[in-house]
């Protein structure tokens, strides 16, 4: 019962998603829409950037445990493609501010994946370098996301899936992907 719950509301908030912008909704609007309680919505969810987050965390989460032998360029692929295709929700979603806002979370998903793909195939964290770099590319890759969706770029997903790979960190860039098991959404 309380995944039912939890995807019915995740389910409103995706159907407002797409005829409205992230500055609009409201965790009243998705309750009214839902014909909810407040206290059920929050009992889910902390705001209407946490729905936002779990959304698409639940999304690439599960794009990228559908295969378990991607390649850096075959999984920024997949990223920009699922992004193209929702590119209407997408750029609704990066309208956001602050610290809740959709690029700090694709930010911190990017890092925690590179982070958890060193601890997975290697066996250690990211030295300081290595997190330094990291972090960079995060921050502009999210960047470069947002201004390919708004088509200032004359890329095809491939390539610029492509040429993403390069800016990793070089000690990164050989290690495939990976993701811990318990890393799926609730």
């Amino acid at each position: 019962m309380i995944n039912q719950t939890k995807e019915y509301i995740l389910s409103v908030f995706n159907d407002m998603l797409k005829t409205t912008s992230m500055q609009k909704i409201t965790v009243e609007g998705i309750c009214r829409r839902a014909q909810i309680a407040k206290s059920t919505f929050y009992k889910y969810y902390l705001d209407k950037f946490d729905i936002m987050n779990y959304n698409y965390q639940l999304v690439i989460d599960t794009s990228i445990k559908s295969r378990d032998d991607y390649t850096w360029e075959e999984l920024f692929k997949a990223i920009l493609d699922f992004m193209q295709a929702h590119a209407s929700e997408m750029r609704k979603s990066f309208e956001t501010q602050g610290i809740n806002s959709f690029n700090c979370f694709m930010y911190n998903y990017s890092y925690n994946l590179v982070e958890t793909t060193s601890n997975i195939v290697r066996n250690g964290y990211l030295s300081p370098q290595e997190a330094f770099q990291t972090s960079v590319f995060c921050h502009g890759a999210v960047d470069m996301c947002q201004d390919w969706l708004d088509e200032k770029f004359d890329l095809s997903s491939a390539e610029a899936a492509a040429l993403l790979v390069p800016m990793l960190p070089p000690s990164l860039i050989v290690l495939p992907p990976r993701l811990l098991p318990d890393r799926q959404a609730n």
